[in-house]
């Protein structure tokens, strides 16, 4: 056998042998997939802003601000809890879907329980920014005291 050939049976043999000299290939890592978006329930203002006594036209106009500042906040929460979810799913073996699972849904009521106290803590301080601009409205002597509620509220929003 001349020397190629016999260098060349060599390397098939070593080749043929390399998977049992190598160290064991990691396990393929886990698809993470995206949990369900959390359930974050949207509350209406417009009907408590007309309680208060702003008219149709600014109760409209506080009520999308609301509205839009609501949205960000639960695209916020979503996304946090996305990546807490992800990064939390990541430390999980196979055999430890239960226990993952379990984990996701304490994250999820966390994160729910947080966006309620963050929605409802918005929604006090824009009533309460109202309510100040409402009583400084009624105090206002240059008007005899009757003030502009509306132009107070758009005081407010220039504010915001």
């Amino acid at each position: 056998m001349s020397a190629t050939a016999q260098i060349a049976a060599a390397c098939h043999e070593t080749l043929a042998r390399i998977d049992s000299l190598l160290p064991p290939r990691p396990p393929a890592p886990r698809s993470l997939r995206l949990p369900p978006p959390l359930q974050l329930e949207p509350v209406s203002l417009k009907h408590k802003l007309r309680e208060v006594g702003c008219t149709e036209a600014t109760a409209s106009v506080l009520a999308q601000i609301f509205a839009a500042a609501q949205s960000q906040l639960q695209k916020a929460y979503n996304s946090n809890f996305n990546a807490v979810v992800q990064e939390l799913a990541a430390t999980f073996n196979d055999g430890e879907q239960s226990l993952e699972q379990e984990y996701e849904d304490l994250q999820r009521a966390r994160y729910v329980s947080d966006y309620i106290r963050s929605r409802d803590e918005l929604r006090r301080r824009l009533l309460e920014r109202v309510e100040c601009a409402r009583q400084e409205a009624t105090s206002s002597v240059g008007d005899g005291g009757r003030g502009s509620f509306s132009d107070e509220v758009v005081a407010v929003l220039e504010c915001a």
